[in-house]
């Protein structure tokens, strides 16, 4: 992903996924080296239906958890 390449490592990213539930599946944390991110989404499969409401709600609490005023926060729907 090319978002990746925009990554600095003191960023603090977690991955959420959804379709019939949504789930963590990586907790926040710094992106380091950026490999445990590149995991994360390469092992993402399609299952289920697609419960973007829990999904989307799941991501702004988990932005939240690191909510910092005067940075940029973000939440990606892919």
């Amino acid at each position: 992903l090319t978002m990746f390449g925009q990554l600095r490592e003191n960023d603090i990213v977690s991955v959420v996924v959804f379709d019939t539930d949504a789930s963590v599946l990586l907790p926040a944390q710094t992106v380091g080296d950026g490999n445990d991110l590149r995991r994360a989404v390469d092992s993402i499969q399609a299952d289920g239906s697609t419960n973007i409401d829990a999904g989307l709600r799941l991501g702004y609490r988990e932005a939240l958890k690191n909510y910092r005023a005067g940075a940029t926060n973000r939440v990606i729907l892919l």
